[in-house]
């Protein structure tokens, strides 16, 4: 049995393979609003971009859901430490302009 998965905004149908994947779809998390039923996908329709939604989630799509906010985790993770790092550098560099400037 195929799963068929209907957009929220066109309202058109999608077999299950058609969708975009939870872990493509840009902005996710800044599209789905806390309660609201967790989306399978994205509407592959490049006119629409729709949340897609099965009739009910599934313990499967949570799983895939969680896996893909814990990644998302770890990036946003690593992209803060290099962030530091990359301040910590331009402090030490500016630290060392500024006292070779009052030696000079």
């Amino acid at each position: 049995m195929k799963l068929t998965i209907q957009c929220q905004l066109c309202e058109k149908e999608w077999r299950e393979k058609q969708v975009i994947p939870l872990e493509n779809v840009p902005d996710l998390l800044q599209r789905i609003a806390p309660g609201e039923v967790v989306p399978f996908g994205e509407c592959p329709d490049p006119k629409c971009g729709g949340l897609c939604h099965q009739e009910h989630t599934s313990r499967l799509q949570v799983e895939e859901l969680l896996r893909f906010l814990r990644r998302l985790a770890v990036d946003r993770e690593i992209e803060a430490r290099a962030l530091r790092t990359y301040v910590d550098l331009l402090e030490k560099a500016s630290e060392s302009d500024h006292c070779e400037g009052e030696l000079g």
